[in-house]
């Protein structure tokens, strides 16, 4: 469980940095197209974490920096 917790953490701790990187390219009209592509993949990652925790089996986010 405590995996799990930590890497939900890690995920949106690297998509929390991700929006600043959405917001400075939003000044060239580009972060609104990646800010909805980002939160769509964090959606999907996020449901199928839940499965995985669910089924008790690990999960580790796709494109997550591993801070914690």
């Amino acid at each position: 469980m405590i995996g799990h917790f930590r890497e939900a953490l890690n995920a949106n701790v690297t998509f929390l940095l991700a929006v600043v990187v959405h917001g400075i390219l939003t000044l060239i009209l580009i972060g609104f197209l990646t800010v909805i592509v980002h939160w769509v993949c964090l959606l999907s990652w996020s449901f199928s974490a839940q499965s995985a925790l669910k089924a008790g089996h690990p999960y580790r986010y796709p494109l997550t920096v591993r801070i914690f």
